[in-house]
């Protein structure tokens, strides 16, 4: 970039929440951070859609906005894409737009980045309530199109958007997850002990870490373990649940735990700190990973790094980021998943050959290399447009 001005990058930053990091809000502060540390000559409002914590300020180049209202519902997100936001990029006269939760603007001419994950709602409506899922339904093509480039996770998901949405391979590029950075976990809370030691001490146990929804086959998952029980007389074996239901799903999923004829047997802790998961994950047998839809898959990459063996769904993006280091299962086949729940039990060799794979595949996910990766395709973007 020869220009003398400096360049004025926006950013969504709306899931950059403090002590609520997950998923897309890991991802773009991963990406941010360095993208913002890496290139100091340029300036980068961050526009949020609430009070903003400091930790999210990563340098002296970042400006943060505030943009009202809040996006806490369709409706407010379609203000603030339609409305708020465009007015601010006008504002601020920026020269590129960036959204790595696959959100665009609606309105104005200022080129766009957009990252879309997946699109598990194009497969699993249902999962969603019926304004998000109509939200969802009629704005992602939309968005796909706003976008001069996007960014995806994995190459599943790449080919999920020329399927759906008719989208050119050349404007698709893959940038991945990796594992959160160790030295910052800012979705850490130190304060509390590690109530995992309690939880996990002297148990044999299987593990499941992750959102309580749907699409992440929790029903199957219970399902599974109840045959497990009943087939194979484990009377000893726990199941360890990390994770929060959706709030639409929180009914459901505690009559399944209450209905499950092994409830004593399943502990579901709820939320836990990156200290507590990763102590679940190393003393756990193996974590069971049953998903019938994901872009990417994070806590594959999470055992493997705590030294646990996984079995995982053979469906949508899980077998290319897995590759040959988990047992891969059909989602809808329990009985399926209860036998090869004993059998990894009992093969501590079958344990270590997966948990040595994993740990070689490690070095394929890379926040460095996902990141010079986006910042590729912004430096191409920001000299277009000097043209």
């Amino acid at each position: 970039m020869n220009s003398a001005k400096r360049k004025r990058i926006a950013v969504n930053t709306r899931l950059l929440l403090k002590d609520k990091l997950e998923g897309i809000g890991i991802y773009t502060h991963e990406i941010l951070r360095r993208l913002v540390q890496d290139h100091p000559e340029v300036d980068f409002y961050f526009l949020f859609d609430r009070p903003w914590s400091a930790e999210f300020i990563y340098a002296e180049n970042v400006k943060p906005i505030q943009i009202a209202p809040p996006t806490r519902h369709p409706f407010l997100w379609w203000f603030w894409l339609m409305f708020s936001l465009p007015r601010t990029l006008k504002n601020i006269d920026a020269d590129l737009f960036v959204s790595l939760d696959g959100f665009a603007s609606l309105r104005g001419k200022t080129p766009q980045l957009i990252a879309i994950h997946d699109l598990n709602f194009v497969h699993r409506p249902k999962d969603l309530t019926f304004l998000v899922r109509n939200f969802y339904t009629q704005y992602f093509p939309t968005f796909a199109r706003k976008g001069d480039m996007i960014i995806t996770v994995s190459n599943f998901s790449k080919l999920e958007l020329i399927d759906q949405y008719g989208i050119e391979s050349e404007k698709i590029v893959v940038a991945g997850n990796a594992l959160p950075s160790e030295e910052k976990t800012l979705w850490e809370r130190p304060s509390l002990l590690n109530r995992a030691n309690e939880w996990t001490k002297n148990k044999t146990y299987f593990s499941f870490i992750g959102a309580i929804h749907p699409r992440k086959n929790v029903k199957g998952l219970l399902e599974s373990f109840e045959i497990f029980k009943n087939e194979f007389s484990n009377v000893d074996v726990k199941l360890i649940i990390a994770g929060t239901p959706i709030r639409s799903y929180k009914r459901e999923w505690e009559e399944l735990l209450r209905s499950n004829k092994y409830n004593q047997s399943i502990l579901a802790v709820g939320r836990v700190t990156e200290l507590e998961k990763k102590t679940i994950l190393m003393r756990s047998k193996a974590l069971l990973y049953p998903s019938f839809y994901e872009g990417f898959g994070i806590p594959m990459l999470e055992a493997w790094k705590a030294k646990t063996a996984v079995l995982a769904s053979d469906s949508s993006a899980i077998p290319e980021i897995a590759g040959d280091a988990a047992v891969l299962i059909n989602p809808h086949s329990p009985r399926l998943w209860a036998t090869q729940m004993q059998q990894i039990l009992n093969n501590e060799v079958l344990r270590t050959d997966l948990v040595e794979k994993g740990i070689a595949r490690l070095h394929i996910f890379s926040w460095e290399k996902s990141s010079l990766s986006i910042w590729k395709e912004i430096e191409n973007l920001l000299n277009k447009n000097e043209r």
